[in-house]
């Protein structure tokens, strides 16, 4: 058994050894993933769409693993086991973790699928002759369809706009109604497929990507998190239990997450969202650092914006390229306590707060122009903290109230609270595509042969290639490409 990868014009077996019959398949159209059940082996696995980096999610406490579906949105993993001791749907993370089973009461649930307009899972039971939805907690189970004789042997199963499509496997059948009121069942094919299984509707209005999936990242006590606008499902990143995080900010193109560390003077990089394949993760940026705090990327220049603090002497913010090199200070007058920095590319501009000066200011990449966006009274005297730029709109985080609010960019007028009774809320960063969508991955095809991170700096005659490779905290880079472990000489 196999899985194939048909892109109309060929196909090709991606994943083919240690691999027994799989009944459910689903693909992570944003991240590139591809997930499957294996009942030979009683598995659940994950790997890209290559059918490298494989990894096994579920192995244990599964009988009869058939149906898969995921949201990437979400973040969320759906599959049924069909076995005869306890035939069941769960959910868990994309990774495998936090497992737990949302609806009992089924017989044995063949295929399931996502309507990912209205939150809610779809599956085909073959025993109970049906096909039911629930949400996504298994809350709400409402029926379709029951005991028709168009659910003879009733298999693969998807959802498009307002209609629910199935495959009748006995009668080599795909079928459709209504997912509201089944009054009424359609013949799309019939008895001209050879045993139909597997159905999938493929349609970019319902596969959405970055572009409409907006995340905020933003930093707590120890940890990174992640949390999805319109789900408000929550992923915690990367946990430091001893350090200070301050400023994040991530690179859509190489799916990189970029942090300072102001307790242990440091700025990391890490890979982000690497729960299936591991973290590489560098620390870089550590000299003539004494409290590093707000980052802000510009991964089309290859340039990272940060800002220092000291008692003495102030604050700063300084200019890099994204792997540390090529430092230097655009700003050292007007600036103190710098929490928060953020990029326009569409004005070309770097935003910061300043708690100490009460202040939200811009100025352009080179530190100049330096414009006050707003001021804020004695009275207001909020704590702002992180800051974004999104359209029109600047997005900062009052520390005071516990709530983001959102001014305009130019003006600074129109300042007015955005979300409310937030758990402390620090750093923050708005993720979508459209907010990088302009200029070159130079990483290219194959994260530009590095074996750990690929890391955009500025072009220039001495870095034509616009990238440098670099390796993980107790690796080293031997040839600017490949990393070996320290200490291992070959």
């Amino acid at each position: 058994t196999g899985i194939t990868n048909d892109l109309l014009r060929k196909n090709e077996a991606i994943v083919r050894t240690k691999m027994g019959v799989s009944f459910g398949m689903a693909v992570d159209w944003i991240n590139d993933h591809i997930y499957w059940t294996d009942e030979t082996f009683q598995s659940v696995h994950v790997s890209n769409l290559q059918g490298e980096n494989r990894r096994t999610l579920i192995a244990n406490a599964i009988e009869k693993p058939r149906g898969v579906a995921i949201t990437p949105s979400d973040r969320i993993l759906f599959f049924s086991d069909c076995g005869s001791t306890y035939p069941r749907i769960e959910r868990c993370g994309l990774d495998g973790k936090d497992r737990e089973t949302i609806v009992a009461n089924v017989g044995e649930p063949i295929s399931l699928t996502i309507d990912h307009k209205v939150k809610r899972i779809y599956w085909t039971d073959r025993l109970q002759k049906g096909i039911y939805s629930a949400k996504f907690d298994g809350s709400s189970i409402k029926t379709v369809m029951k005991n028709s004789n168009y659910l003879a042997e009733p298999y693969g199963i998807a959802v498009h706009k307002d209609k629910v499509y199935w495959t009748n496997w006995r009668n080599g059948e795909i079928l459709r109604t209504d997912k509201y009121a089944s009054y009424e069942v359609e013949k799309v094919f019939s008895s001209a497929l050879n045993y139909p299984i597997g159905l999938v509707v493929y349609d970019n209005t319902e596969q959405q990507t970055w572009g409409r999936n907006v995340k905020i990242l933003h930093t707590e006590e120890g940890k990174i998190s992640e949390t999805d606008i319109d789900s408000g499902h929550r992923n915690t990143l990367s946990v430091m239990s001893t350090a200070k995080l301050v400023g994040i900010d991530y690179d859509y193109d190489r799916d990189l997450m970029f942090w300072t560390d102001s307790y242990n003077q440091n700025i990391y990089v890490q890979i982000h969202v690497c729960d299936y394949y591991g973290v590489h993760r560098k620390t870089f940026v550590t000299k003539e650092l004494v409290y590093p705090d707000a980052l802000a990327l510009s991964p089309k220049d290859g340039l990272m914006f940060f800002s220092d603090f000291d008692l003495i002497f102030g604050g700063k913010i300084l200019r890099s390229a994204m792997d540390g090199s090529e430092r230097k200070t655009i700003i050292n007058k007007g600036v103190n306590e710098v929490f928060g920095m953020a990029i326009d590319q569409q004005g070309r501009r770097i935003y910061w707060t300043d708690a100490s000066l009460q202040t939200i200011k811009s100025a352009t990449f080179d530190g100049t122009d330096v414009h006050t966006i707003i001021t804020f009274t004695e009275e207001s005297s909020p704590n702002p903290y992180g800051i974004d730029v999104y359209g029109e709109m600047i997005y900062w985080t009052n520390n005071k109230d516990r709530s983001v609010y959102t001014v305009h960019k130019y003006t600074g007028i129109d300042n007015k609270p955005f979300l409310t009774n937030l758990d402390s809320p620090k750093h923050m960063k708005i993720v979508s595509k459209e907010s990088q969508k302009e200029g070159v991955n130079r990483c290219g095809e194959n994260n530009g042969h590095c074996d750990h991170l690929c890391l955009p700096v500025p072009v220039t005659p001495l870095t034509s290639k616009g990238y440098s490779c670099a390796c993980s905290d107790g690796f080293l880079l031997e040839d600017n490409v490949h990393c070996i472990l320290k200490g291992i000489l070959y």
